[in-house]
């Protein structure tokens, strides 16, 4: 009795473990195509998500940033000029693990004191899960074939 219980807590276990395995998200790398996901809460856009693939066809630079970090928010001036001086050919998407709460006041008044307008995607799990990181800014490159082209290091 005593051996078949503990063959039936084993078995559960791995089952459970197998099935865990298989629901985790696998970090991507250099090379990998970028499956097409949705992204959520997301202002300055046409609307509140996106596909990745409406950039299908540009360079997407995915800009994971945070609000305490100095560095993320002093590129985000340069980062609209290259924007704007290649025009339909790249794009910035601002990634953001905090919620609307603390993004959109803070977006805004940068909005309003420097002229610009970031398109930023708040309260981010998914595609940190694709690129986990450690620290601020961290960058990935999407090139126009949908593959990952570079990621800064963690």
């Amino acid at each position: 009795m005593k051996k078949t219980i503990q063959t039936i807590v084993l078995a559960a276990l791995c089952l459970f473990l197998s099935n865990a395995a298989r629901t985790q998200t696998a970090a991507l790398k250099i090379g990998d195509q970028m499956p097409d996901i949705t992204i959520n809460n997301v202002i300055n856009y046409k609307s509140n998500s996106l596909k990745l693939s409406d950039f299908k066809g540009k360079l997407l630079i995915l800009d994971f940033w945070a609000t305490w970090c100095g560095a993320c928010v002093f590129t985000f001036p340069k980062t609209d000029s290259l924007q704007k001086a290649f025009e339909g050919k790249i794009q910035f998407l601002s990634i953001a693990y905090q919620s609307e709460k603390e993004i959109i006041p803070f977006i805004q008044r940068i909005e309003k004191s420097k002229g610009l307008k970031i398109i930023t995607a708040m309260g981010d799990n998914e595609l940190s899960k694709l690129f986990p990181h450690h620290v601020f800014p961290h960058y990935v490159w999407i090139g126009t074939d949908g593959r990952v082209q570079a990621i800064t290091s963690n």
